[in-house]
């Protein structure tokens, strides 16, 4: 990825540093409130009381890689393989927690709707016309049985457990679009992707997660998703516990990573 964006930046204006420099800083900041978005849904999901099996599922795979990546030099000082040592080849390992942060994306998209000019006549259903407006749904496609089968409307990261992170966020023809779709997808879909399974993993990792409000999809999502999030998070107080304090971990049972 970070190849295609300095051969982006080369392409557009060869040798001008500004536009790299532009690039970089669009990468980087313009998907702050994004991604905010999708840890505000994540929290609500990690903090949903009908969603504990997924919680114990994420921690079961998080606690069993630590575990099998945790040197015995680094058991002999006390020390373990905790997400804060991981790189992206440890994150990419973790199925379970790639598959539950595109449901994620999936069920609560960060943009819900995208909208672009067409350019040239397109011979499709009625025709679209150049200068029509295009409108892409994602709050809707990705809630279509068509698409995403008779559970479309149902959180369940098990959809993307026998599919590749590659093959969802990166082909063109994806029924998956969280990150838009064809030439237009997101320069920094695995930047961000990344961003957000870090965190994810550590409030797991080290905490559960309560709120008081539980926000559903299908009443909550299009009002939160417009409003500005420091709105929506008045109406939806998250605590996180410390696991010594309260852990959810002695009801796992066998763990989930198996190398």
């Amino acid at each position: 990825e970070q190849g295609s964006w300095f051969a982006f930046a080369e392409r557009t204006a060869p040798g001008n540093r500004q536009a790299l420099r532009s690039i970089l800083a669009q990468l980087i900041v313009a998907g702050h409130e994004t991604t905010s978005k999708f840890l505000f849904f994540a929290l609500m999901t990690l903090g949903d009381p009908n969603k504990h099996d997924i919680v114990l599922k994420l921690r079961s795979e998080i606690d069993s890689y630590i575990d099998f990546k945790t040197t015995p030099e680094m058991r002999a000082q006390g020390k373990q393989y905790t997400p804060d040592l991981w790189d992206e080849d440890d994150f990419n390992e973790l199925n379970y927690l790639n598959a539950f942060s595109l449901e994620v994306l999936r069920l609560y998209t960060p943009i819900p709707d995208m909208f672009f000019e067409v350019e040239k006549p397109i011979p499709f259903a009625s025709g679209l016309e150049k200068g029509d407006l295009l409108a892409i749904l994602p709050r809707i496609t990705h809630k279509l049985e068509a698409a995403f089968g008779p559970n479309a409307a149902i959180f369940d990261p098990s959809r993307f457990l026998e599919v590749s992170l590659s093959d969802v966020i990166d082909k063109k023809n994806s029924r998956f679009i969280g990150f838009g779709f064809d030439q237009r997808k997101c320069i920094g879909k695995r930047f961000a992707l990344q961003e957000e399974k870090i965190i994810v993993a550590k409030i797991v990792y080290g905490f559960d997660v309560e709120v008081t409000h539980i926000v559903d999809h299908r009443t909550d999502y299009q009002e939160i998703i417009t409003m500005h999030l420091s709105k929506a998070a008045e109406e939806a107080r998250i605590r996180l516990i410390p696991r010594t304090e309260h852990s959810l971990s002695e009801e796992l049972t066998a763990p989930l990573y198996l190398p």
